[in-house]
């Protein structure tokens, strides 16, 4: 499956493949393992593995999927508040995810906002650091970044209506969101308790409303789209 340049792909944020012909082997081509999601989570990035995955389509098929994207899972039950040095004249955030029963930090997403404006969202894995990933040994991925979530969203968009038949939109470079991200029904949010007095924490709660808007509703788009290919694959390989 062709790809576009990471350079054509800068403004979109999004990756681009041609579609398979009809009439080719019953084999499938890129399906996205939406499946692997567990029910509960606080957010995930993908990966394109080199090699083939089994998978089950849904009329009961189980065949071999080529190069398959597979989420990296960062759970979350309960979200924890830290700041982080401003920049910019913005305010930072950093909300930690953690499992209920310990303390360890599963991962986090940093945000810097000026009123109420979010200008930039990482969602950081807890094996990241920028060394390991610079010698490959942990996913490009695992810090991925929406450089204003939405312009990001409307970029995304945008490109999924205008996407030529011919292509299909593949997540790698979107988060899907977990049910700990909900802003209302999600996992609990914290003001750590050494950060209790700082000026910024009164300003955790609306600014993990906002964040969590934005970045659901990117992956809304984002999910959306991935259904609609891993359908058109299914069909193209004539296993609907």
């Amino acid at each position: 499956m062709h790809e576009r340049s990471e350079q054509e792909l800068t403004d979109a944020d999004m990756d681009v493949g041609a579609g398979g012909a009809s009439g080719e082997p019953a084999v499938l081509d890129s399906v996205v393992h939406l499946h692997e999601l567990p029910d509960h989570y606080g957010f995930a990035y993908f990966v394109r593995d080199e090699g083939q995955a089994d998978v089950q389509t849904p009329s009961g098929h189980v065949v071999a999927n080529s190069m398959p994207v597979v989420p990296r899972v960062v759970l979350g039950e309960r979200i924890v508040w830290v700041p982080v040095v401003s920049s910019d004249c913005c305010t930072g955030h950093r909300f930690q995810l953690l499992l209920n029963s310990s303390d360890e930090v599963l991962g986090f997403i940093e945000c810097f906002v000026n009123a109420t404006t979010v200008h930039r969202v990482a969602f950081v894995h807890a094996n990241y650091s920028v060394a390991a990933r610079a010698a490959g040994l942990v996913d490009r991925a695992s810090l991925t970044e929406y450089n204003s979530p939405t312009n990001h969203y409307q970029k995304l968009k945008n490109m999924l209506d205008t996407l030529p038949a011919s292509e299909v939109y593949l997540p790698v470079h979107e988060i899907a969101t977990g049910p700990a991200l909900h802003h209302e029904l999600g996992a609990p949010l914290h003001i750590h308790p050494s950060h209790a007095r700082n000026p910024t924490a009164p300003m955790a709660a609306a600014v993990w409303k906002r964040v969590c808007l934005e970045v659901n509703a990117i992956w809304d788009v984002a999910r959306a789209a991935t259904d609609a290919h891993n359908r058109s694959e299914v069909m193209r390989s004539g296993l609907s």
